[in-house]
């Protein structure tokens, strides 16, 4: 299938050529515009939530659905419009990841959406937040391979019950602030 590179047993692609790669930010591999890219659209869509009309009517209808149905929103309309917006993020965010970083698609890739859940409701779905969250999973996990990989030999998994402990400290204090109001 289209996931089967030739000469390699493994499921993935064959490897993007060099020419497509998303320029290096740095001389630091893993940084490369792609990065920047993600954290100005981040920005750029904090923006537009916080003070445009489209951003408000947004708010109104995820947050508050009888509310928007008393202000005759289209509701159903602008849940559509932003399952198709967040689709198109979450491509280009495999694409950035595939033409920044990794350079071929494998399977093992399934489990990015997934993580990104985990990063918004730990950025509690404020695009500001989910960069800061996003950055923190990112050093937990390259610094899970690090020690994994040092004299300490601490295995990967740590990183995912570190991460686990912070989304159920996250829920919680979510839980408790949602019992004040």
């Amino acid at each position: 299938g289209p996931l089967r590179a030739v000469g390699t047993a493994a499921a993935q692609s064959p490897e993007i050529a060099g020419k497509y790669w998303l320029p290096l930010f740095v001389a630091y591999p893993d940084f490369h515009i792609g990065i920047i890219l993600a954290m100005a659209l981040a920005v750029l869509l904090w923006v537009v939530q916080k003070s445009t009309i489209f951003g408000f009517k947004t708010r109104v209808v995820g947050l508050k659905p009888g509310t928007a149905k008393a202000m005759n929103m289209p509701a159903t309309r602008r849940q559509f419009q932003m399952m198709f917006i967040s689709g198109g993020f979450a491509g280009l965010g495999g694409a950035i990841q595939v033409l920044g970083q990794v350079h071929f698609m494998t399977a093992r890739m399934g489990n990015y959406g997934y993580a990104g859940i985990a990063v918004a409701l730990v950025g509690r779905l404020n695009p500001l937040g989910i960069i800061l969250a996003a950055i923190f999973f990112g050093f937990l996990d390259n610094g899970a391979f690090r020690v994994e990989e040092s004299s300490l030999a601490l295995p990967h998994d740590m990183a995912n019950v570190i991460k686990a402990v912070v989304i159920l400290v996250m829920l919680v204090l979510a839980g408790i602030s949602l019992r004040r109001s």
